[in-house]
């Protein structure tokens, strides 16, 4: 009795298609849900203006250093260009002083930032109440106090009290620098301008502010452990290109504390730098003090003598020999001190670089030595030095920069040797042939009288020691005012400045809240759609089954199953002549004379469907029999408020006849046979041939006949009926049939090739409103108002 229509996969009105996820519905469950994108958006926008209401504000503070030429020429690139590999630039060098612990450590000492006192808002943010806190607290940072950990200080009519917060507490002792852990809590009463001894140390406390009332967040910290919070605050922007300038930034909740340590770094580090020339410079000064000291000693005592010695022989002036002798003499002797003195600055030098006290060397020209080879050198060991010096501060000893500087330093230090080495050699030979000249001349002293001798001897030491201390003064004098002249060759060109607010960022955190309060609802919506297992829409359906819709049932708002007769006008009933006309239609040649009913499980509709659709067919004059073939849990005598002692089950077992159990209902052309009896094998009556002979019964007495099956997803009673009908109806309800029912129901119907099945799309929206829904009526002008139960 299969009849074989049209493929409903193929040229079907009533078929679309519905591959992949369905954006299309998507987007209108968004729109259903339209309120829920202005309501959450206003939300986001407030709690984000809240937000940054109360929020401090974060400053970027910046500044820059000019750091001095360093692309002349020097050392490094004349004389060990090919003996040490080039890693690293001196503007890196500048960088990593700027970044050593030492110099960070030595800025903070001068400056009173080891007592922070802050206030904290309702979100648990903190702002650093620097200089502008209405209390202040002197700590004694040479007695032991509570260290870094937070204690409240409250200020009530009755006093201020400072209490530490948690169960615990660390000590810290400055002499010994280390810390005492303590378990409990600490708290005390502050007394308002006297010094004071107090369980968090010694400290004197004032209130500044006497209006103040309330609590305020303070901490104590050592300077290490301050240097170390520093160290990651101040950011360094390396320069591009052939720049030489280093910007510093930190970011901080209190920009007058942030500009006074960076301006605090800077000037720390320009005055290093200057300290480190003028060391230079004051060793040179002391090298010349020393020797002065001896020579302003033997020059008063030869001058002495020199006087006596004219006012005793009563001779002031040398012959034209004497003089003669006496200015060769002087010559040689002047020549032969100032070797001298260079003998002694090379042996002061070579004792300074053998016990490698580089810190003390002075530059050879400032002392007198003209030798460049020596002054390149020296001044090459100096800058390495220092540089060095710095690097240590900031480096550990592995550190392959670090390595580099002392090799670059060692082959320094080993050709200064070799220098030394030779220039001892070379002044030592000049000086012995200095002295055999001075001994020729001499001989020549011995032909002139006894007193000219005498006095020629006294004259010679006189102006010896005389022109050496000239030339010291000489030197001195350039010494100190090439230290008076020291200036050093990096500047500050920016003193710190506050360049932006970075946070919070009040239009970001707007758009944000904004955004978010779109998101969320877009978010909730698709995730609760991704994650349902219930039918939703008609796209959820073409996933897994081709056959066409031809039905779409409307909610019904009232009690019973009748509701073709109950509403005539209703939106369901109209539905339910429109699933007619499409049998009509889908059958143009044959006349489709049995139909079965049948869903994915319970409470999908199929009873309702079942009744209504009979109903319908019965109202176009078509004698119409609906049979309730659900022998597990029937429910069709319920529709029609019979009993159900009696009917197809008992027909079946041969208890009554076929005339008994067919019964007319009070609706004209519609009859019932209801279940009966639930029978303990209900599959195996259907397969019985007597069941044949009753739906041949049925074909010779009506027109139409509706078989209302059980689920086809639970039992299987009704793949026996489809083969005695001419088409079938498979039942969907929205929010209640599920996607693993279909999946189950797709798998069972694709190993029947039943192709005359179709689909009744149940309890969807109702496609009809507005002017529609006045044209058809309202279900709620029937005789009840009461809102339904779910079918079975």
């Amino acid at each position: 009795m299969k009849n074989n229509v049209q493929n409903n996969s193929q040229n079907n009105p009533f078929e679309a298609t519905g591959d992949g996820y369905d954006f299309q519905a998507l987007l209108k469950k968004f729109l259903a849900k339209w309120y829920l994108f202005l309501i959450f958006p206003a939300i986001g926008f407030g709690v984000t203006y809240f937000v940054n209401d109360i929020l401090f504000t974060k400053y970027k503070v910046e500044s820059s250093v000019l750091i001095g030429d360093f692309g002349k020429e020097n050392m490094n690139s004349v004389l060990f260009e090919n003996l040490v590999p080039q890693t690293g630039t001196n503007l890196e060098n500048e960088i990593g002083i700027l970044s050593s612990f030492g110099l960070h450590a030595r800025t903070i000492e001068n400056l009173d930032f080891n007592v922070s006192i802050s206030e904290k808002n309702i979100l648990g943010d903190e702002h650093d109440l620097y200089r502008v806190a209405p209390v202040n607290i002197n700590l004694d940072l040479n007695k032991p106090y509570v260290a870094n950990g937070t204690m409240i200080l409250s200020i009530t009519d009755e006093g201020a009290t400072l209490e530490t917060e948690g169960d615990s507490y660390n000590i810290y002792n400055p002499v010994s620098k280390t810390y005492s852990y303590n378990e409990g809590n600490l708290k005390a009463r502050l007394k308002d301008g006297a010094p004071q001894m107090t369980p968090f140390g010694a400290m004197t406390f004032n209130i500044i502010d006497q209006e103040f009332r309330g609590e305020l967040i303070v901490r104590f910290h050592p300077t290490h452990d301050l240097v170390l919070g520093y160290l990651y605050s101040v950011k360094f922007e390396e320069p591009l290109n052939e720049s030489t300038i280093i910007k510093l930034s930190m970011i901080s909740s209190s920009p007058e504390k942030a500009k006074i340590y960076l301006s605090a770094l800077m000037n720390q580090y320009i005055q290093e730098e200057l300290d480190q020339a003028n060391k230079t410079a004051e060793n040179i000064v002391n090298f010349i003090d020393s020797q002065l000291t001896g020579i302003t000693d033997s020059l008063n005592h030869i001058e002495n003598r020199l006087e006596n010695y004219r006012t005793n022989h009563q001779i002031f002036d040398l012959s034209s020999e004497g003089a003669s002798i006496y200015g060769r003499l002087a010559d040689l002797e002047q020549e032969k001190a100032v070797l001298d003195m260079s003998l002694r600055y090379y042996h002061t030098l070579n004792e300074y670089v053998q016990e490698e006290r580089f810190e003390d060397l002075m530059v050879p020209s400032l002392a007198g030595v003209t030798e460049p080879v020596l002054n390149q050198l020296v001044g090459k060991v100096l800058e390495q030095q220092g540089q060095l010096s710095t690097l240590r501060l900031a480096l550990t000893k592995d550190n392959s920069r670090l390595k580099n500087e002392e090799e670059k330093l060692r082959i320094v230090i080993r050709s200064l040797r070799e220098n030394l080495k030779n220039l001892l050699i070379n002044t030592q030979a000049q000086s012995e042939d200095l002295d055999r000249r001075i001994a020729k001349v001499n001989s020549e002293v011995n032909s002139l009288p006894a007193t000219e001798r005498r006095l020629l001897s006294i004259q010679r030491k006189f102006t010896i020691n005389e022109g050496i201390y000239n030339y010291l003064l000489q030197r001195r004098a350039e010494s100190a005012i090439s230290k008076a002249a020291t200036k050093s060759q990096n500047n500050i060109l920016d003193e710190p400045r506050i360049i932006e607010a970075v946070f919070p960022k009040h239009q970001n955190n707007l758009a944000i809240g904004i955004l978010l309060g779109l998101i969320i609802p877009a978010l909730f919506i698709f995730t609760k759609d991704f994650f349902r297992n219930k039918v939703e829409s008609v796209s959820d359906i073409k996933k897994y089954f081709t056959y066409p819709i031809i039905g779409n049932v409307p909610k019904s708002k009232v009690q019973g199953d009748l509701a073709v007769y109950n509403f005539p006008k209703s939106h369901v009933t109209e539905a339910y002549r429109s699933i007619r006309a499409n049998f009509k239609y889908l059958f143009p040649e044959k006349e489709m004379k049995s139909l079965f009913v049948t869903s994915g499980q319970p409470k999908d509709g199929k009873t309702f469907t079942a009744v209504n659709l009979a109903s319908i067919f019965a109202l176009s004059g078509r004698k119409t029999v609906i049979v309730g073939v659900d022998l597990r849990k029937p429910r069709l005598h319920d529709s029609f408020h019979m009993s159900n002692k009696l009917g197809l089950t008992s027909y079946l077992i041969g208890q009554n006849s076929y005339e008994e159990i067919v019964t007319p209902t009070d609706y004209e052309n519609l009859h019932v046979v209801v279940a009966g009896p639930i029978p303990p094998n209900p599959a195996e009556l259907i397969l019985t041939q007597k069941f044949r002979t009753f739906v041949a019964a049925l074909h010779e007495q009506f027109d139409t006949i509706i078989f209302d099956t059980p689920p086809m997803g639970v039992v299987a009673e009704t793949l026996d009926i489809m083969s005695l009908c001419d088409a079938g109806l498979f039942v969907i309800r929205k929010d209640q049939t599920t996607l693993e029912a279909l999946e189950a129901c797709k798998d069972t119907l694709e190993k029947t090739n039943f192709n005359s099945l179709y689909i009744v799309y149940n309890d969807c929206e109702d496609v009809r409103s507005g002017y529609a829904a006045g044209y058809y009526g309202d279900e709620s002008e029937g005789k009840s108002k009461v809102l339904v139960k779910d079918p079975a």
